[in-house]
């Protein structure tokens, strides 16, 4: 049986265990007032998008106003499970198109990890995926992650086959499921230009491959931009003032302090600062850069130190706690040994899985000509959503999306380690057998 073969049916293999252990926990981990905050708002979007088919935030209103305030790609999935299961059946089937997306996702890792990596280091890296504690609890949630993370996956994996192949279906595939990522996450946004931009430097003649895959966002961008011209008045909610609401709370460095005291404080100091500038990114500036001056090395730990970690740390800050956004009834970690086992390893696990997966950056960039494209892929895409992040709100929910890259780093790390330790050990034996 061909490597490719073999990694085919250990994909598919880690897909249904998977499917399995997401199955089990959405099961057993019923979430307690399911449809608030940001999950209320998404299933508003969905519900005016299948009842009315105007993508809005408003509720209720029988002619909601179109606004742009969210991206259109988890509400149309939304959308759509209230035009299948209807308004009582909705939900269990969106918990199950999350654990399925989830799932896929598991063997998406296998796949892209088979291009790079042995087969055990593949397994490996999917295996960590298919356990990691957050990425199954935040399936579990009327939230975008789930969607956007596979989405990523999708496109990153099939743009390192079309980087080798350059074959144009699979370059268009690639940027399908990036312009799906665009529409569920914004932040994906600048990636792909900066990866054909990267591709096209050290190799001149993916010119032509790389329009290919920027194809399909252009038009997807495009279009919702025309839509947004044409539908969204002009006084109405936009994604830049999402974005600049983000940047006031990812300016605060008492915002997560403040939350967790009370999260409906209206005294908390970025909600004062997001009512003061009325959605003007001038007016924010000039209340800004005061306090930047004033306190530059406060600001500078922030930014450089404080924001990182709180992005890639283990506990979920702005939300219940732990691995959980909002509060459930019981959790399947708690009914089942075994899974309880599991969230105890990975939670010990997770600071040596970063250290391995930041440790691995230095070794890419200088076996960047002899690595497989998918590696600097993953680097980049790594380096850039999580700056994106830093720049914005860093909060730990917005880096599980990212949990397929960072294992998938730090599986490559740990080969990578193997390998030379290896070729010393045999280089050594060699000397020491000369007479």
């Amino acid at each position: 049986m061909s490597t490719a073969r073999r990694a085919l049916w250990l994909a598919l293999a880690v897909t249904g265990l998977a499917l399995l252990v997401r199955g089990l926990f959405t099961l057993y981990t019923p979430v307690i007032d399911p449809l608030r905050a940001d999950a209320g708002k998404y299933a508003i979007y969905g519900y005016n998008l299948a009842t009315h088919g105007v993508f809005s935030g408003q509720y209720p209103a029988e002619q909601p106003q179109p606004d742009g305030y969210r991206s259109a790609g988890y509400p149309l999935v939304v959308a759509g499970a209230i035009k299948l299961g209807g308004m009582r059946g909705y939900y269990p089937l969106l918990l199950a198109t999350n654990a399925a997306l989830g799932a896929l996702t598991c063997g998406l890792v296998v796949l892209m990890g088979a291009l790079f990596l042995p087969l055990w280091g593949a397994a490996a890296a999917g295996l960590l995926l298919t356990f990691s504690p957050h990425h199954i609890s935040l399936g579990n949630y009327v939230l975008s992650e789930t969607l956007f993370g596979f989405a990523l996956t999708a496109c990153l994996y099939l743009l390192a086959r079309g980087l080798i192949s350059r074959r144009a279906v699979t370059l268009l595939g690639a940027g399908a499921f990036g312009a799906l990522a665009w529409a569920t996450n914004p932040v994906f946004a600048l990636l792909p230009p900066l990866v054909a931009t990267v591709a096209v430097w050290r190799q001149p003649a993916l010119l032509r491959p790389m329009l290919v895959f920027l194809l399909p966002l252009v038009v997807t961008v495009g279009g919702w931009q025309v839509r947004t011209w044409l539908n969204v008045p002009a006084d109405g909610p936009t994604s830049q003032a999402r974005a600049l609401d983000n940047f006031i709370v990812g300016s605060h460095p008492e915002f997560t302090a403040q939350y967790r005291a009370n999260p409906r404080d209206p005294a908390n100091a970025a909600n004062l600062d997001i009512a003061a500038v009325d959605g003007s990114w001038q007016r924010y500036l000039e209340l800004l850069t005061p306090r930047l001056r004033a306190e530059p090395i406060r600001y500078a730990s922030w930014y450089l130190l404080e924001k990182p970690r709180l992005l890639w740390d283990w506990n979920i800050l702005v939300g219940q706690g732990d691995i959980y956004i909002y509060e459930v009834q019981a959790s399947y970690y708690e009914k089942s040994a075994p899974m309880g086992l599991s969230l105890d390893l990975m939670r010990r696990l997770h600071p040596a899985l970063l250290l391995l997966a930041l440790a691995g950056l230095p070794l890419a960039c200088w076996r960047r000509r002899s690595d497989p494209p998918a590696v600097g892929l993953l680097y980049l895409t790594l380096a850039y959503v999580s700056l994106v992040y830093v720049v914005l709100q860093a909060e730990a929910r917005y880096s599980v999306p990212l949990r397929p890259a960072m294992y998938l780093c730090a599986v490559y790390t740990l080969v990578a380690a193997t390998r030379l330790g290896s070729s010393w050990t045999g280089s050594q034996s060699g000397r020491l057998s000369v007479p």
